[in-house]
């Protein structure tokens, strides 16, 4: 087989690969210029969330945002507190996070290690669970999975795009009526407050 055939059949795969992955997220809200999209996750009862939007103001602006973490609570929806517990470098933090669930659920924990991207043009926050960094506590359920990107890029027109990505599993027993609430509540009341304080 000749490169030149194994590159076009290669780049045929890819480009079916990416149409399929757009083809798993289904639309669940498209309101207020927020879209929030779903899709089912293998071997997981949770299903993965994607919301986008548009938003005013500059990346150094939500560079700083990002960086304060005693504030989180503030636009991070259900986000009830969030405290830096090791700095590791500039950009890089194991943070402690308590949520709040839906009553008559107890609330949820996780440590979290946080990780800051800058570029010219892209500021994220991405984060994954840290497991038995600390022990559990009481009153608290403890999540077993927790990961997300919060992303902000300059558009070519000067407006900031954000998308929050994530996949998490809230622990214990959840009904479905209250694990739907927090897959489509969370991208899109996250992405209203961060849209109220781009107009501020």
């Amino acid at each position: 087989m000749s490169t030149r055939i194994f590159f076009l059949i290669s780049l045929f795969i890819l480009q079916e690969a990416s149409a399929v992955e757009q083809q798993d997220w289904e639309l669940q809200k498209d309101k207020n210029g927020i879209q929030v999209y779903t899709k089912e996750v293998s071997d997981s009862p949770m299903k993965a969330f994607k919301g986008t939007a548009l938003i005013s103001g500059s990346l150094d602006q939500y560079e700083t945002l990002l960086r304060d973490v005693e504030n989180f609570s503030e636009w991070m929806h259900s986000l009830k507190k969030a405290e830096v517990k090791d700095q590791l470098e500039e950009n890089k933090r194991t943070l402690y996070t308590v949520y709040n669930a839906p009553w008559p659920l107890d609330n949820r924990d996780a440590v979290i290690h946080s990780r800051l991207e800058v570029e010219d043009n892209k500021v994220a926050h991405i984060v994954s669970l840290f497991p038995n960094y600390m022990p559990e506590q009481k009153k608290l359920v403890r999540m077993p999975l927790l990961e997300s990107t919060l992303s902000f890029t300059l558009t070519e027109d000067n407006k900031i795009e954000v998308m929050y990505e994530g996949h998490a599993n809230p622990g214990g027993k959840v009904p479905a009526w209250a694990a739907n609430v927090v897959v489509e509540d969370t991208p899109f009341h996250t992405l209203l407050n961060l849209q109220k304080m781009s107009l501020n």
